[in-house]
């Protein structure tokens, strides 16, 4: 069992083994893999998986940065593709009015 997970992310103070028993084991950070993280020279790990979920710290902080595109940028952008997608139909207009003539 684990205490109450804690409000600051790289804190962990808990134990391993039965709440009454007087055998329990401490575990520390420092006995934590986080998500993602890779063994490596390692033939086999035993493990117990903690705070798993969406609502888990480490799901939490793992959104994407917003992209930072000021508004000149965008607005540029913007017509930019009008100006492609009017010479685009330009073309098909004109392409079609050979045809028919």
């Amino acid at each position: 069992m684990f205490r109450s997970v804690p409000l600051r992310l790289y804190v962990f103070d808990g134990f391993a083994g039965e709440i009454h028993s007087s055998n329990k084991q401490p575990l520390d950070i420092n006995n934590l893999l986080l998500r993602g993280s890779v063994l490596r020279k390692t033939d086999w790990v035993i493990g117990l998986a903690l705070n798993v979920g969406n609502d888990s710290k480490i799901v939490q902080n793992m959104t994407k940065a917003p992209r930072k595109v000021g508004q000149g940028k965008t607005c540029l952008l913007g017509t930019i593709v009008q100006g492609i997608n009017t010479r685009t139909c330009a073309c098909h207009v004109i392409r079609e009015s050979c045809f028919v003539g």
